[in-house]
């Protein structure tokens, strides 16, 4: 029974040893670039998806929380709430992966605060073991919510300026349509001037001419002003006015178009003055569009009722 000897026995484990060697570092090269990808990375494992590791993109976007090694239910319960857990058993489940673009999510990124909303890219890879089973869930992405803003902040200001230049274009066409009504009697007094006798005549023709000159350079101070255009606004001069003068410049605006198409026009006004505080350029044009109007579906010869009444 005594020692006689020894036998030793060798195996050589070199490849061994470089290739498990080469494994870890490999792996240690996956685990630093996986934490420094700017996207957010996560593997959730099992049917359960648990966290199996995550990086920093994903722990800053959950709001540092403690995460790993529990299921995302749990780990998450605002995003469960909101249906992400369901597509995660869907992914699991069907094998096919999920992408989303600009999909809102509200997460607490700082305890004790409400919820924020975020908007993400992302897709859900299934992962499958070597038989091809789904073993668990790689969620890769990206935060995308100052994108998102800023399009919405295009779309708003595309928006906006569309508007503005729809206003200005109908601000154009309105002053064109308006500018064009106080030529027509302007015409006409001049017609009547050249050829009139009647002093008298001729003075009241000046006075219309007076009336819609004024009133046309009231129009043009309109166009000047950028800033009304552009805002859509136009400045009210309200002052307090008889509505028969109101009436009266208004049918001297319409009645060369209606004395062309040999039109009668009836005005019916009570005779105590109705004062009224308003423009009155403003509601001249008013009245003066609703007589072009009925001019333009009144037939040739026919007649046209302008009523003015107060009431109670």
């Amino acid at each position: 029974g005594s020692v006689a000897g020894m036998y030793c026995a060798c195996v050589e484990t070199t490849e061994q040893v470089v290739a498990e060697r080469y494994r870890n570092e490999e792996n240690e090269r996956f685990r630093e670039l996986f934490e420094q990808a700017p996207g957010f990375m996560a593997i959730l494992r099992g049917r359960d998806q648990v966290f199996d590791i995550t990086n920093q993109a994903y722990s800053q976007l959950v709001g540092h929380r403690d995460i790993v090694g529990k299921p995302a239910r749990e780990a998450l319960p605002e995003g469960a709430e909101q249906g992400f857990s369901r597509l995660h058993e869907q992914v699991y489940t069907t094998g096919e992966p999920y992408v989303g673009r600009a999909i809102p999510v509200k997460l607490q990124r700082r305890p004790d605060e409400p919820l924020e909303e975020r908007y993400l890219d992302f897709v859900y890879q299934p992962i499958r073991d070597g038989r091809g089973k789904v073993t668990g869930i790689f969620a890769q992405g990206s935060d995308v919510t100052e994108r998102e803003h800023a399009e919405k902040e295009l779309r708003l200001l595309a928006a906006n300026l569309s508007q503005a230049n729809r206003r200005q274009s109908e601000f154009l066409a309105t002053l064109a349509h308006e500018l064009r009504n106080p030529l027509a009697p302007i015409r006409t007094g001049l017609d009547l001037i050249r050829i009139a006798r009647d002093p008298a005549a001729v003075a009241r023709s000046r006075e219309v001419m007076e009336r819609q000159l004024n009133h046309m350079i009231h129009l043009v101070n309109d166009l000047l002003d950028v800033a009304r255009i552009s805002t859509g606004k136009i400045e009210l001069k309200r002052a307090r006015v008889r509505l028969q003068d109101i009436v009266l410049s208004a049918v001297e605006t319409a009645l060369p178009g209606i004395q062309a198409k040999n039109q009668e026009l009836r005005v019916h006004m009570p005779d105590e003055p109705i004062w009224l505080f308003a423009d009155h350029n403003r509601m001249a044009q008013v009245v003066g569009n609703l007589l072009t109007n009925a001019r333009k579906y009144t037939p040739d010869e026919g007649k046209i009722d302008l009523s003015v009444r107060c009431e109670p």
